[in-house]
């Protein structure tokens, strides 16, 4: 096996001719040596970067961070196989604004719609029923868990309902917080199943579980979780792509899933999809971050029978991400990732814009304290003072301040000049229309 340090050392001289940033570099020191899959990811998303015209000098230590430690954690290698349903509240905003504002779904106050692989806490489907208070929404996952525990902390399990841990997180997910937990996941797993078994012990457990939180020494235990989250116009079920209960539904939304399978699985989920819309129908897949940042998705809409490809879209803020995800692929053939680095590869080859922009975004990050541009041409270390969804927040911010004064509409400009059917979106995002949506 490769040493950690040499198969880095090689990366960096393939791929940078060997100008990573020190401070970068330091930050991939964890990375476990007997994890092939996480050496792949980063290998990966270099070569990601050189496909999109990405150098060095756009990665900061954050990103190291995330990759050296969080990324061995978030795989499914970690979780036993299973797909984390890793959530956090915020996370579609601008997705649930596109709902009422596209060009191919006509603005109703009722409709159904379809949340695919919600994650738990269900925060993002809660929010969405919120802002269609007249539609039918559905979440729908995998792991709906039977129980959900916070330890003394905040930090939290849910397990199955033969009181089997099945994922846990941080109350604030912060690299360090993370890190706590998941350096010895077994270990956290075991404490949280123990302790699971010491809340239960005497509780009072009748036909129908107690809807009030059974609390002990600062823990605190939800029976049913689910339960909690439903609202007048919204339901949850336990399924996947390949098993939902559902149809007709006006709008399917499936965001963070089809990245963690490859393209010929992308294409079943596609015909799945299609069965499950009405006539006219629209399909969101895509990906994001806190507050739809570092956004890229696919819209598709049901014609005549047929899925047919309406746009892609993605935000201004890729071109100059905060976070690795503009760059992160689980497979060679992510067609979303391919598709975004191809784009931004066109819109970094106009030198003059991409000279305003990153300049424009290096002082935004020095106004906001998010890895601010350091004297030698790297980014730096973000306000430590800063909490991690603070720092999340004023990274989207960063986002919707270059579409306000006007990044997005000239990125899409460059790319109508390059031969694309391109247009600034109602929620301020860049998309490329479809041949056959023009």
């Amino acid at each position: 096996m490769i040493p950690v340090g040499d198969d880095v050392a090689r990366m960096n001289e393939r791929y940078f001719a060997g100008q990573l940033p020190p401070a970068f570099l330091a930050k991939l020191a964890d990375l476990p040596a007997d994890r092939p899959d996480v050496h792949a990811i980063v290998d990966r998303l270099f070569r990601m970067m050189r496909r999109g015209g990405f150098t060095a000098d756009d990665l900061s230590p954050s990103q190291g961070a995330f990759l050296g430690t969080m990324v061995a954690r978030v795989l499914p290698g970690a979780w036993r196989g299973r797909i984390p349903p890793i959530t956090f509240g915020d996370r579609h905003c601008k997705i649930d604004e596109y709902v009422t504002a596209n060009p191919w779904l006509p603005a109703s106050e009722t409709g159904s719609f379809l949340d695919l692989g919600c994650g738990f806490p269900p925060l993002t489907t809660v929010e969405t029923a919120d802002h269609l208070p007249g539609w039918r929404v559905w979440g729908v996952d995998p792991l709906i868990p039977s129980y959900l525990l916070h330890d003394a902390a905040g930090n939290y399990a849910i397990f199955d309902d033969q009181q089997q841990a099945q994922y846990f997180q941080p109350v604030v997910p912060s690299l360090q917080n993370w890190d706590a937990l998941l350096r010895d996941a077994d270990a956290t797993r075991t404490r949280f199943e123990v302790l699971l078994r010491e809340m239960l012990a005497g509780a009072p457990m009748g036909e129908q579980p107690p809807l009030t939180p059974i609390e002990k020494a600062g823990a605190r235990l939800l029976i049913d979780p689910v339960r909690h989250y439903r609202r007048d116009n919204l339901s949850f079920a336990v399924g996947s792509i390949e098993s939902v209960p559902l149809a007709d539904m006006d709008v399917v939304r499936c965001f963070n899933v089809l990245g963690y399978y490859d393209d010929a699985f992308r294409a079943r989920a596609l015909t799945r999809f299609r069965g499950l819309l009405r006539d006219g129908g629209l399909l969101l897949c895509g990906s994001n971050v806190g507050r739809s940042a570092a956004c890229r998705y696919f819209v598709y809409q049901k014609r005549d029978g047929q899925l047919v490809e309406r746009e892609f879209a993605f935000g201004i803020d890729n071109l100059c991400p905060h976070a690795i995800n503009p760059w992160y692929a689980q497979h060679e053939d992510d067609r979303e990732v391919g598709m975004l680095m191809d784009l931004i590869r066109v819109l970094r080859s106009d030198r003059q814009f991409i000279a305003r922009l990153l300049a424009r975004n290096d002082a935004l990050r020095a106004e906001y304290g998010v890895s601010p541009r350091q004297a030698d041409g790297y980014y730096g270390e973000s306000d430590p003072t800063l909490l991690a969804w603070e720092l999340s927040d004023r990274a989207a911010l960063i986002g919707e301040r270059l579409d306000d004064e006007g990044y997005s509409e000239q990125a899409a400009a460059i790319l109508r000049a390059a031969g694309h059917a391109a247009r600034r979106t109602e929620i301020g995002h860049i998309a490329v229309v479809h041949d056959e949506a023009r």
